[in-house]
């Protein structure tokens, strides 16, 4: 099976996986350890842009000669990844490398702007928890997209979510290091990242399902989707870990993801595994257990 084409399902079923953890990490990462009402945090780790970006081929774990950010290069994190074999005998495996174009760029502008619309399945959107593409495409400083016009509902989804804080401008970028793995039955997503942000961090799952368990987005153009949030039962990972399974209704299509997050210390970790459009979703039995094989792995 070409490289290729592992490529575009990666990024194709990598849609619904951004967007579920993003919903995730935009409610539990980027904030700072303290009382309970504290630790609800901003943004995360993972950019979404990463998802945009062409794959590089397959190699070796990168030794960088400086740190990109955080508290351990991206080449030490690789080591923290699952081995290729724990995805399955018959799963292409590829590194996306930490200093690959899109993971320390996004670390900002994939939050602070909005989910850029290219990306995603073939028709092409991107609405994210934040907006719809409200993002400078031609760098003059003036966003480009059409915030304004997207209607979200229930309105308190949207409240509850832009009322989390996000990490400061000056923050610095993490260090980073992800894979992607493709099955005829899964598509699956794993990052591990370190910030001082991270540190003391409590995932807020329950309140997100409560607050965003069925949420209908109206777009520009008559375009819309709805997603779905249900709480996944896992393994206990690190300090605090929690699971989604998010489901994407736009297009005429469906895609479901199941999404884990677990973060210990300056340390996170996410996993997720995603079915093609209209497909069944992956086993949540499967995906439990890997993800405690992941976590492991992360925090071992």
């Amino acid at each position: 099976m070409a490289l290729r084409g592992t490529r575009d399902r990666v990024r194709r079923g990598a849609c619904a996986a951004v967007l579920a953890s993003g919903a995730v990490l935009l409610a539990a990462c980027g904030g700072t350890s303290g009382s309970g009402d504290d630790q609800a945090a901003g943004p995360g780790a993972v950019s979404p842009a990463a998802a945009t970006e062409e794959a590089p081929e397959p190699t070796p774990a990168p030794t960088p000669t400086e740190e990109p950010g955080g508290t351990a290069a991206s080449g030490d994190l690789a080591g923290r990844l699952l081995p290729a074999e724990a995805f399955g005998a018959d799963a292409e495996v590829v590194r996306l490398d930490g200093d690959h174009d899109g993971w320390h760029d996004g670390w900002h502008d994939g939050w602070h702007d909005g989910w850029h619309g290219g990306w995603g399945w073939s028709g092409g959107w991107g609405w994210g928890w934040g907006g719809w593409h409200d993002h400078d495409d031609d760098g003059d400083g003036v966003h480009d997209g059409w915030l304004d016009e997207v209607t979200v509902t229930p309105s308190t989804c949207l409240d509850y979510v832009q009322s989390l804080p996000v990490p400061s401008e000056d923050a610095a970028d993490p260090a980073v290091a992800a894979q992607a793995a493709h099955t005829d039955a899964v598509h699956s997503y794993q990052v591990v990242a370190e910030a001082p942000e991270l540190e003391g961090l409590a995932l807020p799952v329950e309140e997100l399902v409560a607050a965003c368990s069925s949420v209908t987005v109206d777009g520009p153009g008559g375009w819309d989707a709805t997603v779905t949030l249900a709480q996944v039962q896992v393994p206990a990972v690190g300090a605090d870990s929690g699971a989604l399974q998010v489901t994407v209704e736009a297009g005429g299509g469906e895609m479901t993801a199941l999404v884990g997050i677990a973060v210990d210390g300056p340390r996170a970790m996410m996993l997720s595994q995603t079915a093609a459009p209209g497909d069944p979703a992956p086993d949540a039995a499967a995906f439990a257990g890997l993800f405690e094989q992941a976590g492991a792995a992360a925090f071992g």
